[in-house]
């Protein structure tokens, strides 16, 4: 799960009664709609977080005129270069690579035009410089590790009670957001007064929810503070794609496959048409001002 959750679906609302559905059809409905979203946008599939956040990795042609790569996750913003080695050469001994390490501190991060960029006095402190005078014919490579992802704050950020269920034995107040950064503070208020938290309450930061332990009324008003791993757009694109996947499930489960209208004696039921167009379209509504420099 990179987007969405069970849970954080189920307060969300999606226009279908999810209350009978189980987890794991939910589950598969998730991951088809992130895979689809991820495929749209064109995210590397071999780093498995599309627009979430983590650390990746990859490897790409080194350009020594530009001193530039590229990296694979954009619009994701980079948060950090954790490793930036350039293979210049092979061992035909023993096959093992012939690198420079490069100090992270030395690579200017160009998020909004989406490259790395070494800068000049390292790549001759790397020792490099002559090296690629003398073998043009090589084409080196920088094999980098980086840590991207959005730390977007929510500040007093309305929580509510999804249903009465939620009440006992302890209610929990949805964000209807998932994927908080639980590294970073959560701040909790009840009526205006701030909670604290493993006395007060507790946080799950993957279904976006706090759960009130002790002293609470089904009538308080229950805020937030916490930083959001994902930008609002793409839970919307998310809930989308899910509601795409949702369809055509209930269209299985009521006799409906392959057709637009199933008729029962003096029932008849019709099925529905989804609009997937419209989370494509909002996808790339998002994607246009953030990738202009990048890709």
């Amino acid at each position: 799960m990179r987007y969405l959750t069970p849970s954080s679906l189920r307060a969300m609302g999606t226009g279908f009664s999810l209350d009978t559905v189980p987890d794991i059809d939910i589950l598969g409905m998730i991951e088809e709609a992130e895979g689809l979203i991820d495929a749209e946008a064109g995210m590397d599939e071999r780093n498995s977080l599309g627009f979430g956040a983590g650390q990746r990795s990859f490897t790409q042609w080194w350009n020594p005129a530009t001193r530039r790569v590229n990296p694979t996750s954009a619009p994701v913003p980079i948060t950090s270069v954790d490793s930036f080695v350039i293979q210049y050469g092979q061992n035909l001994t023993d096959g093992s690579y012939q690198v420079a390490t490069i100090d992270p501190k030395s690579v200017v991060v160009a998020d909004d035009y989406n490259y790395f960029e070494i800068i000049t006095i390292a790549v001759i402190l790397a020792g490099i410089a002559p090296v690629l005078a003398f073998t043009g014919v090589i084409q080196p490579l920088a094999r980098v590790t980086y840590t991207a992802g959005y730390s977007i704050a929510k500040v007093g950020w309305r929580l509510y009670l999804q249903a009465p269920s939620d009440v006992e034995p302890k209610p929990v107040w949805h964000s209807r957001l998932p994927f908080w950064d639980t590294t970073k503070p959560v701040v909790v208020t009840r009526n205006g007064v701030t909670l604290t938290l493993n006395t007060d309450y507790t946080v799950n930061g993957e279904d976006g929810t706090v759960d009130i332990t002790s002293g609470y009324s089904v009538s308080d008003t229950i805020r937030a503070s916490f930083t959001h791993t994902l930008p609002d757009p793409i839970i919307a694109v998310a809930k989308g794609a899910f509601r795409e996947q949702a369809q055509y499930y209930f269209a299985n489960q009521n006799q409906l496959a392959g057709l637009d209208q199933y008729t029962s004696g003096a029932s008849t039921r019709r099925r529905m048409q989804h609009a997937g167009g419209t989370w494509r379209n909002d996808l790339h509504a998002f994607l246009g001002p953030h990738i202009q420099g990048g890709r």
